[in-house]
């Protein structure tokens, strides 16, 4: 882990992406989701997006690829492509609402069967990892996350566009 000196240079010349915190949970969450797909990849032949995306339906169902794009923090066009391809391979179904523009996504059985056993090897691979902390540094990683996304949230100041609710 990097020194709190190190961490704290702010010299371009001497420049290295584990100065910047968001490169850095970056690489941790790559390495996590890399972990989670290897466990996945036997079980299911999906992609971990369109994991996500499974159970993001299956806890606000029924939900809009509108706000399946807002809950998952991705654009429009990359929600629509992985809706596409769940309905494809029969996990989930769109059904027509009162509104011409928009769907409802919901999972089929299949797709719940899939979410269930995702889910269950998910929790176990996130056991494992949590095993390795103390119950204080669990409560301290978690609590350290939330406040970090909180501020990542707040509008920052003289910048320009929206924020995505994560």
């Amino acid at each position: 882990m990097a020194s709190t000196s190190r961490a704290a240079r702010i010299d371009p010349g001497q420049a290295d992406l584990d100065q910047l915190l968001s490169h850095r949970l970056s690489t941790v969450s790559n390495l996590l989701s890399r972990g989670l797909l290897e466990r996945f990849t036997p079980a299911a032949g999906i992609t971990l997006p369109e994991w996500r995306v499974l159970v993001l339906v299956n806890g606000h169902e029924p939900l809009s690829v509108k706000a399946l794009s807002r809950h998952a923090g991705l654009d429009f066009g990359q929600a629509s492509r992985l809706v596409s391809r769940l309905c494809d391979a029969g996990l989930i179904v769109k059904k027509p609402t009162g509104d011409a523009r928009s769907v409802d996504l919901r999972l089929t059985a299949q797709g719940r069967a899939l979410h269930r056993k995702l889910w269950t090897i998910a929790m176990r691979g996130n056991e494992q990892l949590l095993a390795g902390l103390s119950e204080a540094e669990r409560r301290l990683l978690l609590g350290v996350l939330d406040r970090l996304a909180d501020m990542a949230r707040a509008p920052v100041p003289g910048a320009r566009g929206k924020r995505a609710a994560a």
